[in-house]
């Protein structure tokens, strides 16, 4: 709307100034240049060429300053649409920068979760593993629990030997108690005998009778004595047997004390074992959780990527429509800006005398930034060198060419078709 306000203001603009360039013709043409009488001819040819000059002046003045005022408008339009441009240039920038940004982390998301995955099949394994030992500790202590069974047995059946072995060297002392009270009688009867011998000593003269009876006495003493020697070396014989005998129940009760060492170690050890399987099943189940905990994770992580994928794809779609949306909108930029140039030459397009109607021309215009045309040429004649002239004549008097919405459409080389019917 703007180009159609300034095109249309600068038309006004050139009319105004042709129709006082031509009214100043007029009025040269229609003064009368002969000299009158009674009159200075040079006077009034003088003041009519100051009223003149004034009036060209003024108007020239007046339009210096409408094409300076136009020029200032052009120049602030012209530095609005490249900030416009610039913006423009910084927010693709920002979103290209922003797009760049959500595919670097999605791919880093996706390294992320195939890592995961990784780590979670060897967790698997792992599991599958520690199920396999768990089951060869549940065999193994099962197998402990049969020893700990016999181990049992073996130590009652070793208590019950214990109590025999008591039960004999209880006989054993009983044994000796009575042997040494034997002994203390034999002595009680070997003094009566050497008291008996004493008197028979003295008596021997008295009793013949009683030598005779101390004599089978003697033999009696003596047959009491060996005896005694066989009865002592049996109680000898007897107690060096109990000696072993007792040696032998010690050396059992030393291997039955370690035996039940040897149990309680290794009731010890299967506690131990216990406690140890107990932890690894407590181990397995935090490690059982920590799996569920992260299965539960994957899965979010899972959910949060296809939302992720979803909100791209979204995002994709948006950034496809405003892509097409700018490309419609810079084909209509574009199209407006060929119309604008097009409108332009038509203003200041003449037709040629006798040049027929319905005539057509391709022609290829080179500007310079500013709009300034330095070259028109016809590259698609319309069969009429009248008309084709005409219409280069039109290009660049239509100089500047208007500028379009977009700075971006801007080319130093445009190619149109001119039709004057359009």
């Amino acid at each position: 709307m703007r180009l159609r306000e300034l095109f249309a203001n600068a038309r006004a603009i050139i009319f105004a100034v042709l129709v006082h360039i031509g009214l100043l013709i007029m009025l040269i043409v229609t003064l009368d240049w002969a000299p009158k009488p009674g009159a200075s001819p040079q006077v009034e040819v003088v003041r009519a060429v100051a009223v003149d000059e004034r009036q060209v002046e003024t108007e020239l003045t007046r339009i210096r300053e409408s094409e300076a005022r136009k020029r200032e408008q052009e120049q602030a339009r012209q530095r609005w649409l490249e900030e416009q441009a610039a913006r423009s240039r910084r927010s693709r920038e920002e979103e290209e920068a922003r797009l760049a940004a959500v595919k670097r982390q999605l791919a880093e998301r996706q390294a992320r979760t195939e890592q995961e995955l990784e780590r979670l099949a060897t967790l698997h394994e792992e599991q599958r593993a520690l199920e396999s030992h768990r089951a060869q500790e549940e065999k193994r202590l099962a197998e402990l629990e049969a020893e700990r069974t016999i181990a049992n047995e073996q130590k009652r059946k070793a208590e019950v030997e214990r109590q025999r072995l008591e039960e004999e060297q209880r006989k054993a002392v009983a044994e000796k108690a009575r042997l040494e009270e034997e002994m203390r009688q034999a002595a009680q009867e070997r003094a009566r005998i050497a008291e008996a011998t004493a008197l028979a000593a003295a008596t021997k003269a008295r009793l013949e009778e009683e030598m005779r009876l101390a004599e089978a006495e003697r033999r009696r003493i003596e047959a009491e004595k060996r005896l005694a020697a066989a009865e002592k070396a049996r109680i000898e014989k007897e107690k060096r047997a109990a000696a072993a005998e007792k040696a032998r129940i010690e050396e059992e009760k030393r291997i039955a004390a370690a035996e039940k060492a040897r149990i309680e170690e290794e009731k010890r050890k299967a506690a131990e074992e216990k406690a140890r399987i107990e932890e690894e099943k407590r181990v397995a189940a935090a490690e059982k959780a920590r799996i569920e905990r992260e299965k539960r994770q994957a899965a979010e992580e899972k959910r949060r990527q296809e939302m992720e994928l979803a909100m791209q794809t979204e995002l994709a779609e948006e950034a496809r429509l405003l892509a097409r949306h700018r490309q419609d909108r810079m084909a209509q930029y574009f199209n407006q800006y060929i119309g604008d140039i097009k409108a332009r030459v038509q203003r200041f397009w003449l037709r040629p005398p006798g040049v027929p109607e319905a005539l057509t021309c391709r022609i290829r215009v080179t500007q310079i930034p500013g709009g300034e045309v330095i070259r028109a040429e016809v590259i698609e004649s319309s069969g009429n060198p009248a008309f084709d002239r005409s219409v280069e004549a039109a290009v660049l008097k239509a100089s500047p060419l208007p500028r379009p919405k977009d700075p971006s459409l801007f080319d130093r080389e445009i190619v149109f078709i001119f039709s004057p019917e359009e």
